[in-house]
């Protein structure tokens, strides 16, 4: 370059490029050419004062413009990768539309595509344009993302072991599960230790940025989860591979958010000096969630971490709240961008670990969606009748971990309803019998959700027979039994999977008792008493044997709105309104003692849960109703026999006991007892 002209270069600050030496030393530059005078006076000579290139702008320099872009930022913290670590290139999100349905434009594309190749003989690639890379490729500099995004980064990177902020640490005890999911959680506490002690710089700021901008890089890259191999599987997003979404799944794990059977197992990261905090622990999980989004276009491990997230919020904030709901619209909507839910199985289907993932993430997130409508009375987000994904197969964590053959061979040995034959209960096994009770659960929300419509009374008894058939076809090991809970043989994670499952046959029960109470031809309660109280009594269990369920005890607020306070708000009614007299005609158990028994107990329950729980002011506004209805009912028994049956809401009304008290739930309406006829 000819140096020799009058021309001054420019900096991109507009103030002319110093010469090689002063810019070294950082000092004043006079940019004399063809030799500065500090240079001459220190006797630098011209073969010293030079102008390179790299001091000229890059419009001075004849390069394409991503090189001009590129040489006007700032250097990264590191220029070449760490011994053992890949530095994947720059790449956000490809264009991914996702699923595209019959309706959407793709589809008459697609027709035309059968089309020519009808005529050529061959089917060309249309997709190959749309699947490529947004930007062109380079390198993600921390510096360049938003700055709530590198708060983000440096908020969750700060609580991981041995750092400033530290909340959690990698419990170091053999492992003995060897299943698909503890491998996974256990080879992402490995990368994460690795990677923080290849990426060490000199201070803490400059470490968790080099790592940060490690994650954002690898996030930025597709995760097609088309693995046969569960090794392969695991390792697209360990290792080298880390991602945001890796380290979601490490807090999802410390909080025990996962599935009824693994949520009880011992966990492979705890709590640092075994000191919960779980707001920290949210927030770093909904940062993990954030950050994954911004690089990636959805995916079927970020799809499973707001999932959990989604649960993780329920727990700590309530089922009710606003932010509860956002997650949960979220998860579904990126279910069915993934198109998770038109998963059928193919002719010749040979399950492997990536496949069999996919239809337990559909089982799971199809669940929780009926778990929430029938808490809070909102309509589903994802209805079976747009759903034609397989029920996944009933094998062991520990068989998904291993070859395609392997699991190949597991699944030739389960019953023709796929179903497995060692009697045994796995994660498996308790997904897919929610995921049946859930398909009939949402026949009977669909029902009573629908407005202003008159269902035939034999519709609704077909789908609770249905919910029967069902349930008595589960295998023996999904069964409780009362003897179970002292049977120290029977496993805790089992005997809780058992005691769901039979809640959530019940709560189907109960919904279909509560419409042909509703419907115009009935004239009694029928079978909703004896429904409600087992219901009940199920879900009293939790609290009544809770030192054995402790490693879910976060879950009992939960439990108890959802399941025990709409049975204690029916048989409050039988106590107001009594269908029978003595001991229930068809059932000998039940009888107004062991009703007031059972509603005292639910009086505990509900007096155990901490104000300040998510759902804590829900259940202080239902102990004050159940306390009222006993109080009045136990204080002034003997007049049942001169007043006559109905004395009791008689007297409550006249005493200006308010007749339209409300739980503050939905719960599908469930507490219209307590409003007056027509209201």
């Amino acid at each position: 370059m000819d140096q020799s002209g009058p021309r001054h270069f420019r900096r991109p600050n507009g103030r002319p490029a110093a010469c090689d030496p002063c810019r070294a030393r950082k000092v004043a530059c006079d940019h004399t050419r063809p030799i500065c005078k500090r240079c001459l006076r220190g006797r630098q000579g011209g073969s010293k004062c030079v102008y390179s290139e790299s001091a000229l702008p890059s419009s001075s320099v004849s390069t394409s413009p991503a090189q001009q872009a590129a040489s006007a930022r700032p250097k990264p913290s590191f220029k070449v990768a760490p011994p053992g670590i890949r530095r994947p290139p720059r790449r956000r999100a490809p264009v991914r539309r996702g699923y595209l349905g019959f309706t959407s434009f793709s589809s008459v594309l697609e027709e035309t595509v059968q089309s020519l190749s009808m005529v050529n003989g061959s089917t060309p690639d249309y997709t190959q344009h749309t699947a490529g890379p947004r930007v062109a490729e380079g390198e993600v500099r921390f510096s360049d993302l938003p700055l709530p995004l590198q708060e983000m980064a440096m908020y969750v990177l700060s609580c991981l072991p041995g750092q400033s902020n530290a909340h959690m640490a990698f419990n170091k005890t053999p492992r003995k599960i060897q299943d698909h999911f503890y491998l996974g959680v256990d080879r992402v506490s490995e990368s994460v230790t690795e990677i923080f002690a290849t990426l060490a710089k000199h201070d803490e700021r400059a470490t968790l940025e080099a790592v940060a901008e490690f994650l954002c890089a690898n996030t930025a890259l597709p995760l097609p989860d088309v693995h046969t191999s569960a090794v392969d599987h695991i390792e697209q997003f360990t290792g080298q591979n880390l991602r945001w979404e890796s380290l979601g799944l490490l807090w999802a794990h410390l909080e025990r958010v996962g599935d009824l059977i693994n949520a009880m197992r011992t966990r492979r990261v705890v709590w640092l000096d075994d000191r919960p905090d779980h707001e920290a622990s949210q927030t770093c999980l909904t940062y993990c969630v954030e950050l994954s989004k911004y690089f990636s276009a959805g995916n079927d491990l970020l799809l499973d971490i707001s999932r959990r997230q989604g649960t993780l919020i329920s727990i700590f904030d309530g089922d009710a709240n606003l932010s509860c709901a956002y997650v949960t619209g979220a998860t579904a909507s990126m279910l069915s961008y993934l198109g998770l839910h038109v998963l059928k199985n193919p002719d010749g289907y040979r399950p492997s670990s990536c496949s069999e993932n996919k239809r337990r993430l559909f089982a799971q997130v199809f669940s929780g969606d009926k778990l929430s409508v029938a808490f809070t009375g909102r309509p589903p987000l994802i209805s079976r009748r747009y759903c034609s994904t397989s029920l996944l197969l009933d094998l062991p964590d520990e068989v998904l971990s291993l070859d395609q053959e392997t699991i190949c061979r597991a699944a030739a040995s389960l019953d023709s309803k796929g179903w497995n034959t060692d009697g045994a209960v796995y994660s498996a096994t308790v997904i897919r019998a929610r995921y049946i009770c859930a398909v009939v659960r949402d026949e009977l929300l669909e029902m009573a959700l629908v407005p202003d419509q008159d269902i035939p009374r034999d519709q609704i008894l077909a789908v609770r027979e249905k919910q029967i058939a069902v349930f008595a076809d589960f295998p023996p090991a999904l069964h409780f039994y009362p003897s179970n809970l002292a049977d120290s043989s029977v496993a805790t994670p089992v005997l809780h999977s058992q005691l769901m499952i039979k809640l959530e046959h019940l709560q189907n029960l109960f919904f279909a008792d509560r419409l042909l109470r509703m419907s115009p031809s009935s004239h009694d309660m029928g079978d909703i008493v004896l429904t409600s109280f087992d219901l009940l009594s199920v879900a009293l269990l939790f609290w009544t044997h809770k030192d054995r369920f402790a490693a879910t005890s976060q879950h009992f607020e939960w439990l108890v709105i959802a399941y025990a306070v709409p049975a204690g708000g029916i048989l409050c009614q039988e106590l107001l309104q009594p269908s029978f007299n003595g001991t229930h005609p068809n059932d000998p158990r039940v009888s107004r003692s062991s009703i007031v028994q059972k509603l005292s107990l639910l009086v505990g329950f509900l007096d155990w849960v901490h104000p300040s729980a998510a759902n804590g002011d829900m259940c202080v506004d239902c102990k004050v109703i159940i306390e009222r209805v006993l109080n009045e009912h136990l204080n002034a028994a003997e007049r049942v026999e001169s007043d006559g049956p109905g004395w009791l809401a008689k007297e409550m009304e006249w005493e200006g006991f308010q007749t339209q008290l409300d739980f503050n739930l939905e719960l599908l309406d469930t507490f219209d007892w307590l409003r007056t006829e027509g209201s």
